[in-house]
Parts: C-alpha cells; sequence; structure tokens
C-alpha cells in the first residue's frame, strides 16, 4: 500500500493535501528516525505521561529514558524539497511534541530528523528540522487493513487524546494499531483545560481541514484502485501458497530403496531393491529382468552404471539427485518423442497429396514427373523421375520403402497403363483426368461417429433382479458383469420359490409390488422361474416397463402390448424345453409392432467333417457373460429406438474407428460407388470390360485397403480365424467392378426395395446398419463379374457343400475370416489369392437357421427379414438370399 500510495509521484514536489486527508503523514517517502538521547527531549506536562516504547518495540541504537506505561510510535522521516505556494514551514526540535497555542491537545506535531511540512497562509525557507502537523479534527479517517496496511475507515488514535491509549504492534519500521485498551483517567481539570482549548481552536482546525481535503478525487480514487490491486494479488499469492505441489513420482520408489529412512541409499540398497522388489524395477530400469541382477553379468553392469550416473561418481545417492535424475530422464524422452513427433509429420506432410485437384497441386506433381517440360511422359520418364525424387516416389508409391525392386517395377507399369490408357505416352491432362476421376486427392477422411458414452447413461438406470432364478450362487459371472456394467442394480430375494406344486404367484406379488414402489427402476429382470413372477405381473397390470425375461418360462403365452420386452433361449434347454423355436417366435409375434427382441442362441448346422461351427445355449444362457451381451440386452431394452434395431446397431460396436472411417468414405449405397466410376478404356482393352485398377497410393485404394487388413476389436469365436496369421498378409492389387447391369438393375432396385420395407415397418433405413462392407471368397470370381444381372446365386450356394446357417449366398464380417477359410480356392503362381469386397444390404437379420430351404421367416407381416446371421449378439457370417442383395464392388489381390 505504500509504495501504491507513492505511485507515480516521485520523491520531489509532492503534494501534502493526500497524505494529511488520510489522517497519516507520507510514509512510503519517511525513513527511520534519527537517534535520539534523553537530553534532547521536552515534554509539556499537561500533556499527561511521555508515550514510552514496548519491551523489543526500541530500534538498535536508540536510548530512551524510563516513562509511565504509554504507548509510542516511531515516525519515518519524510524527504521533501519545500512547501507548496502559500505555506509556511513549522519548526521544532528532533523528536519532540510541540504545543501550540493553534493546535488542540488531541494534535501534535512529530519531528524526526530533518522534517518539513507546511501549514496554508505562510511562506517560508524550509528549516532543516520541521514538523509534520496531524490534526485530530478534519481529517480524512484511516484504519488498518485486515493483512496490516492502513486504508481509509476508522480514525488510527496516533497519539494520546486523553481518553484512549492505543497498544501498537510492531510491523517493521511502521506500528499498526492493535485493540485498544482503556487509560487512566484524568483528572476533571486537565479534561476541561484540553476542551477548551478545543474550542478555542475550532477555526484554525477548520482551516486546516479545508486545506487537508483539498486534494482531487482522482488522486484519493487511485489510491484505493491501488489498494483494491493490492488485496487481489495478496489472495492470489495466499492461493498459490496453498496449493499443494505435485508429488513426484521417484519419492515413493526412493522410499522403497532408502527402507532405513536415512535420507541418502547405498550402492548395495539400490541393487538389493532391483533384485527384491519389482516396481523398483519398473520404475528404475523398465525392461531389465533384475532379478537376475547377481546372475547376469550384463544386467549386474547396468545397475551399476545407473547408480553411478544417478550419483554422479559419489557413493551414497540423495533424494535429490535420484529426483532431478528421473526428471531429467522425463524430459530428455519426452523431447525426443517431440522430435519423432515433429519428423513424422514431417515425413508425412512430404508425401501428403496435394490438397485440392484444381490445377495448381497437379500440376506442380506433374512437373516432378516431367521436369524437362516435354509436355509428355514415357514409360522410361516415370521409372526416371521415380528414381530420382523420392517425394515423388513415396507418393506414388506409398509402400515403396519396404518394395522389392521387382514390386516397384510393377507397381510402375500399373500406374502408367492407368494413366496413359493404353497409348506410348500420357501428358498433363492425362494425369489430371486420371486422379479426378478418384476424387482422391482432395478429400479428407471424415470424422468417426462419436461413440455413445454407456457408462454414464448406465449410470442413470435403475435395474430391479427378481431374486428367485436368477442364480448369483449357481451362474455369479452373471451378476458380477450385470454389477460392473454401471447399472445401479437391486435384488429382491425375498420371494419364494414359484415353482411348487399348488403355488399361487399373484399371492406374492405384493412383496414383489413394493419393492417396484420403492425403488423405482426402469427396467426389470428375470431369470428362469423369476420370469413366473414378471408374467404373473404383466397379467395384472402391475408392471407395463420395459423388461428382460432370460429363458422363455412356459407361462409365457404372449407379451403385453406397449412393453418393450427382450426375451432370451438357447436351442439346448434342458429346463424349458417343449417349445419349438417357432413357437416362441409366434409369443414374440403379440407384442407391439418394434417394441420385442427374441435373442435365440442355437446349434449350427453340421460341417462336412460332421461338426459344428457353432453350439446354441442351455439354460444357464453362457452367451450372456460374452461380448457384453447381458448389459447390451438391459440397453436394447430401454432403447427408445426399439430393442431389436438398438441391438443390430451395436454390432457396429465391434469394428474399429479406422474401418468405419474408410467405410463411411467409400459409401453405403450404389450412387456412391458410381461417382467413381469411369468410362476410360485402352485401345487393348475390350468394351465388355468391368474391372479396372485403383492405382496404388490414392486414397480408395488405402480405405479399400483399410477396410481388408482390420479386424475385430473381439476374439474371433472360430477356432480356425483365431490361429489364422494376419498381419503378414498383404494388399498387391485393388481392382473397382464397374458393372452397370449389376448395378443399375439389380443392388439399387434391391437397395430402394429393403429401404421401403423398413420405411413401411416404421422404422429408418440406417446406411452403415442396414448396408454393409463384407467379403466373400470363392473361385468362381471371374463369372460373378461378368454376370449381366446377378452375379450371386444364393439358392444354389452354401459353405462348401454344407447349409450350415440355410440356404444362400455366405459373407463374412472380416476379410480374416474368408482368408483362414478354404474359401478363395487354389493360389496363383505367384502365391496371391483374389478375394470380393462387397456392399450387402443386410436390412433387418434373423438368427439363420439350418432347416431354412426357402424364403426367411416373417418379421412382421407381409414384412420378412432380409438376412439371416452367425450369431445375434456378435454376428461374423451373413447370408443372404436375394441375388441382388450384394454387389462386388471390389476384387483384392492378396498373399
Amino acid at each position: 500500500w505504500l509504495k501504491r500510495l507513492n505511485s507515480g509521484r516521485g520523491r520531489e514536489g509532492f503534494s501534502h493535501s493526500a497524505p494529511s486527508c488520510y489522517g497519516w503523514p507520507d510514509l512510503g517517502m519517511m525513513s527511520v528516525a534519527q537517534p535520539l538521547s534523553p537530553s534532547a527531549v521536552r515534554w509539556p506536562q499537561q500533556h499527561g505521561p511521555w508515550p514510552v516504547p514496548g519491551p523489543g518495540q526500541l530500534p538498535p541504537g536508540i536510548q530512551m529514558p524510563q516513562m509511565p506505561n504509554t504507548s509510542w510510535i516511531q515516525p519515518p522521516r519524510p524527504q521533501l524539497s519545500g512547501p507548496p505556494p502559500g505555506h509556511q514551514a513549522l519548526g521544532g526540535t528532533s523528536m519532540q511534541r510541540q504545543q501550540s497555542p493553534t493546535l488542540p491537545p488531541g494534535s501534535g506535531a512529530f519531528l524526526a530528523g530533518p522534517m518539513h511540512a507546511w501549514a496554508p497562509g505562510r511562506t517560508s525557507t524550509p528549516q532543516p528540522q520541521r514538523a509534520h502537523t496531524v490534526s485530530g479534527r478534519g481529517c480524512s479517517p484511516i484504519q488498518p487493513r485486515r493483512d496490516g496496511a492502513l486504508g481509509p475507515g476508522k480514525p488510527m488514535p496516533l497519539l494520546n487524546d486523553g481518553s484512549t491509549q492505543v497498544q501498537m504492534q510492531d510491523r517493521g519500521s511502521l506500528r499498526v494499531p492493535m485493540s485498544p485498551q482503556p487509560s487512566p483517567e484524568k483528572p476533571d481539570k486537565d479534561r476541561h483545560a484540553d476542551k477548551a482549548i478545543s474550542e478555542d481552536t475550532t477555526q484554525i482546525g477548520g482551516s486546516l481541514e479545508t486545506l487537508l481535503t483539498s486534494k482531487s478525487s482522482m488522486e484519493v480514487e487511485e489510491v484505493n484502485m491501488a489498494e483494491r490491486h493490492d488485496e487481489d494479488e495478496e489472495v492470489d499469492a495466499e492461493k498459490v501458497e496453498d496449493r499443494e505441489p505435485e508429488p513426484d513420482p521417484a519419492e515413493p520408489i526412493f522410499a522403497l530403496i532408502d527402507c532405513e529412512e536415512r535420507g541418502v541409499i547405498s550402492r548395495r540398497q539400490m541393487t538389493d531393491a532391483l533384485k527384491d522388489n519389482e516396481e523398483v524395477a519398473a520404475f528404475v530400469l523398465p525392461g531389465v529382468d533384475c532379478e537376475r541382477v547377481m546372475e547376469s553379468p550384463e544386467i549386474f553392469d547396468a545397475v551399476q552404471e545407473a547408480f553411478e550416473t544417478m550419483s554422479k561418481g559419489r557413493s551414497h545417492l540423495s533424494l535429490a539427485d535420484f529426483c532431478k535424475h528421473f526428471r531429467e530422464a522425463a524430459a530428455a524422452k519426452a523431447a525426443a518423442e517431440a522430435a519423432a513427433t515433429a519428423a513424422a509429420e514431417a515425413d508425412e506432410a512430404a508425401t501428403r497429396p496435394p490438397a485440392s485437384t484444381s490445377g495448381e497441386g497437379l500440376r506442380a506433381i506433374y512437373e516432378r514427373i516431367d521436369p524437362e517440360g516435354s509436355g509428355s511422359v514415357s514409360r522410361l520418364d516415370l521409372h526416371r523421375s521415380l528414381r530420382k525424387d523420392r517425394w515423388l516416389a513415396r507418393f506414388l508409391l506409398p509402400d515403396f520403402d519396404i518394395m522389392e525392386e521387382d514390386e516397384v517395377f510393377e507397381e510402375v507399369e500399373q500406374i502408367f497403363r492407368s494413366v496413359a490408357g493404353g497409348r506410348r505416352h500420357f501428358d498433363l491432362a492425362d494425369f489430371t483426368a486420371q486422379f479426378r476421376l478418384h476424387s482422391a486427392v482432395s478429400r479428407e477422411l471424415p470424422d468417426p461417429k462419436p461413440r455413445r458414452d454407456t457408462r454414464q447413461e448406465r449410470a442413470q438406470r435403475r435395474v430391479l433382479v427378481v431374486g428367485p432364478g436368477f442364480g448369483r450362487a449357481l451362474n455369479p459371472r452373471q451378476a458380477e458383469l450385470l454389477e460392473a456394467s454401471g447399472y445401479q442394480v437391486q435384488y429382491c430375494d425375498n420371494l419364494p420359490n414359484p415353482e411348487v406344486q399348488g403355488f399361487n404367484c399373484a399371492l406374492h406379488l405384493a412383496l414383489l409390488r413394493a419393492a417396484i414402489r420403492e425403488y423405482q427402476p426402469d427396467i426389470l429382470v428375470a431369470a428362469s422361474k423369476g420370469g413366473c413372477y414378471a408374467v404373473a405381473l404383466w397379467r395384472l397390470r402391475l408392471w407395463t416397463g420395459p423388461t428382460l425375461l432370460i429363458n422363455a418360462h412356459p407361462s409365457c403365452e404372449r407379451i403385453p402390448a406397449d412393453t418393450q420386452v427382450v426375451l432370451t433361449h438357447g436351442s439346448n434347454d434342458e429346463v424349458y424345453n417343449t417349445r419349438s423355436r417357432a413357437t416362441i417366435e409366434e409369443v414374440m409375434a403379440t407384442a407391439s409392432p418394434n417394441r420385442s427382441f427374441f435373442y435365440l442362441v442355437a446349434d449350427s448346422g453340421r460341417l462336412g467333417n460332421g461338426q459344428l461351427s457353432r453350439i446354441g445355449d442351455s439354460h444357464n444362457m453362457k452367451s450372456l457373460v460374452e461380448y457384453e451381451c447381458l448389459p447390451r440386452l438391459i440397453d436394447a431394452a430401454l432403447s427408445p429406438d426399439g430393442p431389436e434395431v438398438h441391438m443390430v446397431m451395436s454390432w457396429n460396436d465391434y469394428l474399429t474407428d479406422e474401418r468405419l472411417v474408410s467405410e463411411a468414405w467409400l459409401g453405403y449405397d450404389i450412387e456412391q460407388l458410381q461417382k467413381r466410376w469411369g468410362k476410360r478404356r485402352g485401345i487393348d482393352e475390350p468394351e465388355t470390360k468391368n474391372v479396372f485398377l485403383v492405382p496404388r497410393g490414392c486414397p480408395e485404394f488405402e480405405h479399400v485397403k483399410a477396410v481388408f487388413n482390420a479386424s475385430s476389436k473381439e476374439r474371433s469365436a472360430y477356432h480356425f480365424v483365431q490361429t489364422a496369421p494376419w498381419d503378414s498378409v498383404k494388399v498387391q492389387k485393388v481392382e473397382r467392378v464397374e458393372n452397370w447391369a449389376q448395378a443399375n438393375c439389380g443392388a439399387r432396385p434391391f437397395q430402394n426395395a429393403v429401404r421401403q420395407s423398413l420405411i413401411s415397418q416404421g422404422l429408418k433405413y440406417k446406411a452403415g446398419v442396414h448396408a454393409r462392407w463384407m467379403f466373400h471368397g470363392t473361385d468362381a470370381i471371374d463369372s460373378i463379374l461378368s454376370d449381366p444381372v446377378a452375379g450371386f446365386q444364393p439358392l444354389a450356394s452354401g459353405t462348401r457343400g454344407a447349409s450350415v446357417w440355410g440356404l444362400g449366398c455366405y459373407f463374412a464380417r472380416d476379410a480374416q475370416y474368408v482368408a483362414a477359410g478354404p474359401f478363395c480356392g487354389q493360389p496363383a503362381s505367384d502365391g496371391s489369392r483374389r478375394m470380393l469386397m462387397c456392399l450387402v444390404t443386410s436390412g433387418m437379420p434373423c438368427l439363420g437357421d439350418p432347416q431354412n430351404r426357402g424364403v426367411l421367416p416373417f418379421r412382421r407381416r407381409p414384412h420378412r427379414y432380409n438376412s439371416a446371421v452367425d450369431s445375434l449378439s456378435n454376428p461374423e457370417v451373413f447370408i443372404v438370399q436375394n441375388p441382388s442383395a450384394a454387389y462386388p464392388a471390389y476384387v483384392v489381390t492378396f498373399a
């Protein structure tokens, strides 16, 4: 506050009306008083006892006589240059309190060394020692702030006014008032004399008040703003001081080594700790098997070198050096990673396609191919340019650094043929047209749709589980999965077993009804015999909310209207085995449209070797604990989209984000595919040719490759897929199929028909859900591609002679499934194989049925299901019966 008070005024020519209006001299410009001796002190007796400092308050070098107990303040010394115009200096001796006939007893002047003070109406030359007057009346009061500084407010009793004695607290050279204490009463005679003097000097006090308060309000406001600013800074400083420093991760490791708590560790202690404590070893020497430190000379040397580095050659290592070493190591690692990231970004930028296909970007690339500016490029010119220009080579051939010489030669030849179109040269127009044809260069990757935060949604949901039949003891994994999924779960266990002879379930519903009223659940879950209670609640209309019914209880004969219900059942249920799949499907048909879902887990058909590819569930519904199926079924029962649609949408959660991005780029309808088609044909290509090479490195090639190489997030349910190597599989070539007849006469009309069918059922057609990218392996690829109307023949197809899930054409979600099985025929002479990547309109699928020999079952009359799958939880195989349901969009050659 003192610094702020004097800011902007300097040491010279200070105006005294501002400090006086605060009732205090210019403290920021004063110095400590000169040492004084008792002989220099004079004090009029009528003013009472001498103010003497308390114990320990007197600065070194100052001697004071023993006086009666009063308060004392040592004023600093102002440095003033001269009186303002119209003022006269008042003189006095050092540290003397003067009595003036013009000043009341409550006022006075402190003299501290060469002081200067001015009074109005007089002019004179300043004397070496002057008194700075402080009026007892007419001054703006000051008070101590909470931090000890001074500011406007209550009057500060600097001098003894005859009624109060103020105890001061030392804060440097400035004494701040503390709690006031009463002083001894003056005799009535003295008080009357003081009052008389005060009344006689009222006129002078008024004039002095006018002078002291004459400073402009601007300077007062400036001081106030400075005070508020300082208060804010002090609060911020307190926050910084209160904030706890972040713990150093090396400190607890050091504590584990320093088991003797000496504050330093020796070479032996560190060696023993690395050998015996895995946490210490993982922190100090990650990746080193420190348990063998006393067996391996290399590891022992590494430990000793690490100690030497941290201790800097000393025999003991302190905590400070230990933490400093790892802080520096972390900073160096972060710097190295940042440098590597910057280098990778620069490297990527060097090979990134141009920002647009308008002339400049492609022209710049073409000029690198034709540096001489001849206007045309031959095969030899292209080869030479790629050998000389590494940037150009990596742009046209992204795998250039790892490709063999023969592969580079073949790829360059394919690029030249694609651009030149069968001619011996190509020019800028050919090059630009080829890249614009693929819409390659300017198209950016779409961001993947953000996945729902199911964990946060589940935390808001209350699940009431009917205790009997849920099997927390016999099947604990179900309960563990349910509780770990994030729901608020409550069990109603105080219900009797309903499967006893003569049991009347309605008599015991009061307990369950009371639990529902108390807990207010969002969904009711019942399993096995607990389904009897759920059905009884439905019949009496005591519960019409979402319900998950595990196992199809025999008492469930119909689904209540406007109730969302998910019913699960296994084909190998050994308890409830009296009803077939068709019977349960008839029960589910009684539900309101799009408000129910029948989750069935059934056996597949037998393969050629007599084995089953999938086995259906028994009564304990083992599949519910796989792929997080149980909580997903609860989500489905609660979904506003409807249980069945929600479950089909959740299948995409097991695809990687990279694959979904690439699929969205390629598109999910025929119109999007045809936007990339062209009619460029060379002189050596027949008019019936409908397969065209996709240039390596263009975005279309990269997205097809990304979908082909993608694997599922979860492990495959098929053993032969789990054991097949996939990381080493390499895409050699991608060819685009442009069969206008198949697309316009088959695939497009079928896709539109499925879209209209779903709309008429009250559903919304969703790309990526009702149309998917899948893979098909066959040795009859050429016949499929050349067929003018329908390349696939579903009713004559199967799985290598076996109808595992019924008749139809089989497609795999993942290319790895096709490559791992015997589906692609015999490899070529160079070891390569071919596979079809198809756009399949799957619509609304149902579980496949090995006994199915014709059309699929009804979903909602007159609409049938559009495809079949091998699993309703996480399908890997799709089966279609319509020849136009799939369009072979690409041929992928791989090895």
